[in-house]
């Protein structure tokens, strides 16, 4: 009796379903006809990941699975697929929001899927996929497309989407997140800011790029612009409009970055060509910002 109830447990166990991994999302060959796996690897080690990943301390990836598929006829001819898991949606969108930037070539699928002549690119909850080749004619880049809905599929079956800040695409001038970038530790011309998205939009027939943070308590955002300034060792000159406190920083002869507080909100602008030009953007940013406070509360 004791034999097979140890037989009988043993057993059971083997056919439980296995948890799905990170790998488990990547093409198999019978998924893509024509390519074969040459070589996969997994990391889950930070120092490894971020010899692989730039910004990799901004955004704390926790593992990267990395394959390598051949033409089969051609060996030479590689399609590369990087899938990268992170611990939150907002995580991943920085990386790929990052790695993206402003590039005026790209081609936009969706807000969270572009192509470039590197390769297809996309977002799908907390990970974030890169699909690339070396050696490739057109008709074989033409797979890129195949390879991203196949890794699309399988992460769509495993993954529950976490949704951006609503306020996003209203604050970057449409309903977009395509004009936004999200900078975890901030950027090094406002020291000490944190969570920062940057915005490129037009204003007044102009392109600025934005800067904002919407933080949970008015009080935070206070203590947030001050954190700044004391950050700054006296980068900031410091002026009014009004009751609106504004923080001035001259880059160049011709770059001006203004920041400000309201309410929740940290906002400014990080390229007005002069005094004026910056005070005008700042009143502009606050104006839409007190109307969207004032609908909320």
């Amino acid at each position: 009796m004791g034999i097979f109830l140890v037989v009988f447990m043993i057993d059971s166990c083997s056919i439980l379903p296995r948890s799905a991994t990170i790998a488990d999302f990547m093409p198999r060959e019978t998924d893509v006809p024509g390519w074969v796996i040459a070589r996969q690897y997994r990391l889950n080690d930070m120092k490894k990941i971020e010899r692989v990943i730039p910004y990799h301390t901004d955004y704390d990836p926790v593992e990267l699975v990395a394959a390598d598929y051949n033409y089969l006829s051609d060996t030479s001819r590689i399609i590369r697929v990087e899938i990268i898991r992170f611990h939150s949606s907002l995580d991943a969108f920085g990386l790929y929001s990052r790695e993206r930037g402003f590039d005026a070539a790209v081609r936009f699928i969706d807000d969270d899927t572009y192509s470039s002549e590197h390769g297809i690119f996309f977002r799908l909850g907390k990970y974030y996929v890169k699909i690339s080749g070396e050696n490739l004619n057109e008709q074989q880049r033409s797979s890129f497309e195949q390879f991203r809905g196949v890794v699309r599929q399988n992460l769509k079956k495993h993954t529950v989407e976490e949704q951006l800040p609503d306020y996003l695409p209203p604050l970057s001038g449409g309903n977009s997140t395509r004009n936004v970038i999200y900078y975890k530790k901030g950027i090094d011309t406002i020291p000490g800011g944190q969570a920062l998205f940057v915005m490129r939009r037009a204003i007044a027939g102009r392109n600025y790029d934005i800067v904002s943070v919407k933080l949970p308590a008015m009080l935070d955002s206070e203590h947030e612009f001050h954190r700044i300034l004391k950050s700054s060792d006296g980068a900031f000159m410091l002026s009014r409009i009004g009751n609106l406190q504004l923080a001035i920083r001259i880059i160049s002869d011709s770059e001006y970055l203004f920041i400000s507080w309201y309410k929740h909100w940290i906002f400014g602008v990080l390229n007005a060509e002069n005094m004026n030009e910056g005070n005008r953007v700042i009143l502009y940013l606050f104006g839409e910002i007190k109307m969207r406070a004032e609908k909320r509360s």
